[in-house]
């Protein structure tokens, strides 16, 4: 009877999500716990993938700007020996491949392809994950509001008439505020989830033809020929 008289005074004063937590059962507490570590490790997979995907673009701009503005070998010549972003990586790689087999331009464009799916698949990383929590977290939620909604049923049935709407109170406000906690963490999840993956097919389309097109220049017998590439392979 001590908790019906409780709520009672939580129709006046309200429930808090503090409130909420600190008077939930163990399954309820347990899954908002699960639902605020979903929370954080989603945010910490958009803050990083933001920040990533920001930085690959501005590379692949800095690498457009160095090839359409030095020409051809020059602008490949600077790209390798210089640059630090991801498709100087993919070429340096591809180069230092070459260098050691006989057949140069086929194992140039073997280990191209194998550096260029390393970094595509780079940028993919965690995006599973975010998708397993948008797409999960409302039905944990769910289970927290179904668990609180049976333990309302029971409180209704030992408590006395005149009670019931306090205790209805009490346990409703408990079970909506796991539903809303649920959908809190899954729309922002779910929503990035979406962006970065159609951010990330573009990217990888855009990083895929611009490694193709310098590799064209690389292969070329001019620049194969070139000492300075052969000297930062050697």
């Amino acid at each position: 009877m001590e908790e019906i008289a409780e709520s009672a005074v939580h129709i006046q004063n309200g429930v808090s999500a503090f409130d909420v937590f600190a008077e939930a059962s163990v399954v309820v507490r347990l899954v908002m716990l699960v639902l605020l570590a979903f929370s954080l490790v989603s945010w910490a997979i958009i803050f990083k993938k933001y920040f990533v995907i920001n930085r690959h673009k501005r590379e692949l701009h800095d690498v457009e700007v160095v090839f359409n503005s030095r020409g051809t070998a020059l602008g490949i010549r600077e790209i390798v020996e210089c640059g630090s972003g991801v498709v100087a990586r993919i070429l340096q790689h591809g180069i230092k491949h070459a260098q050691q087999l006989r057949n140069k331009k086929e194992g140039f464009h073997r280990a191209i392809n194998s550096e260029l799916t390393r970094a595509v698949d780079k940028l993919e990383e965690q995006l599973g994950l975010l998708s397993a929590i948008g797409s999960s977290a409302p039905y944990i939620g769910l289970l927290g509001t179904l668990w609180k909604v049976i333990e309302s049923f029971r409180a209704v049935s030992i408590g006395e008439s005149q009670q019931i709407a306090s205790v209805l109170y009490h346990y409703m406000a408990e079970a909506l505020y796991t539903l809303a906690l649920g959908l809190l963490v899954a729309i922002p999840a779910q929503l990035f989830y979406n962006g970065f993956s159609a951010y990330v097919t573009k990217l990888s389309h855009r990083l895929g033809n611009l490694v193709y097109e310098l590799s064209a220049f690389v292969t070329n017998e001019e620049c194969a020929s070139d000492s300075s590439f052969e000297s930062r392979d050697s």
